[in-house]
């Protein structure tokens, strides 16, 4: 019972940060050299929620599709498709119509091609890590950067990887 108390006192200083997180669509383009990338996530509601001074901190599960297209000169594979899922920590100002947040996030994806121009990805699986800045206006809208980066880890021989620097419009509800 001495745990309990200060589980339930814990969980309910978190309900506030929980209730007004909504489910959000993003949409983003990204590049990577000759590689443009076109894609829309969904981040769902978080599963973790507290607040650090007038900050609020979450924990939310995302799912990610895209679409890569090579442009550039080099013989090979012209683009690629991608799947992915990743866990987003967000940290955001609790105050105002206009608020600064930070993201990171880390994850593994699927590619429907291991190449994409002269990029030898090694294995259609890769790993993810992102991080983003921007700021979210009047509880709806968010515009911001993201850096990600896929890799395989070393788990094929081969291991180029991708390196996107993207600019990110969600909108929540």
């Amino acid at each position: 019972m001495k745990r309990l108390v200060p589980a339930l006192i814990a969980a309910c200083l978190s309900l506030p940060v929980l209730a007004q997180d909504k489910n959000a669509m993003t949409a983003f383009y990204g590049q990577d050299g000759d590689i443009d990338r076109y894609g829309l996530s969904w981040r769902f509601k978080p599963f973790w929620g507290d607040v650090w001074g007038g900050w609020h901190a979450s924990l939310s599960p995302e799912i990610e599709a895209s679409y890569l297209e090579y442009n550039g000169r080099h013989p090979g594979n012209d683009s690629s498709g991608e799947l992915g899922g990743l866990v987003r920590f967000r940290l955001e100002r609790g105050v105002g119509a206009v608020r600064p947040y930070l993201d990171l996030g880390l994850g593994a994806a699927g590619f429907t091609d291991t190449h994409l121009g002269n990029k030898d990805l090694g294995s259609a699986f890769q790993f993810t890590e992102q991080i983003g800045v921007g700021v979210s206006i009047d509880q709806t809208w968010s515009i911001g950067y993201r850096f990600s980066h896929y890799s395989n880890a070393g788990i094929a021989s081969d291991n180029d990887g991708l390196s996107l620097h993207h600019v990110v419009l969600e909108v929540k509800f």
